[in-house]
């Protein structure tokens, strides 16, 4: 039998942009995000300018987590139904995010970044 064990995170910085939460999902390959790494971590992003991606996780801190394990994708019931973890969306038991940025800028501990998946 595996235990539950408890998985502990801090954030190293935090994801700001000018676009409503309600539109993210329409425009996430258009819009620009700055991610502010807290200042302790600075020296963690030396040479990271040499990339032209990055991989960012983050947690949904604002997601409400489901309480059915299948949905309709995008709550569209012209889609089959899903298993949660199967789909796209942010109900997920452990909200954690996975993005493929592309690397616009970096001013001190502030990435400019895009959404290119």
């Amino acid at each position: 039998m595996h235990e539950q064990a408890s998985i502990q995170m801090r954030p190293i910085g935090f994801v700001e942009t000018d676009v409503p939460d309600g539109e993210i999902a329409k425009r996430r390959r258009e819009m620009l995000s700055e991610i502010v790494l807290l200042e302790e971590f600075s020296e963690y992003l030396l040479g990271i300018h040499e990339y032209s991606h990055i991989f960012v996780l983050f947690w949904l801190d604002r997601a409400e987590p489901s309480d059915q394990p299948v949905i309709h994708p995008r709550g569209d019931s012209a889609l089959p139904l899903t298993g949660i973890l199967a789909s796209r969306g942010r109900g997920h038991p452990n909200p954690i995010g996975l993005a493929v940025c592309e690397l616009v800028a970096v001013n001190d501990t502030r990435l400019t970044s895009t959404t290119s998946f």
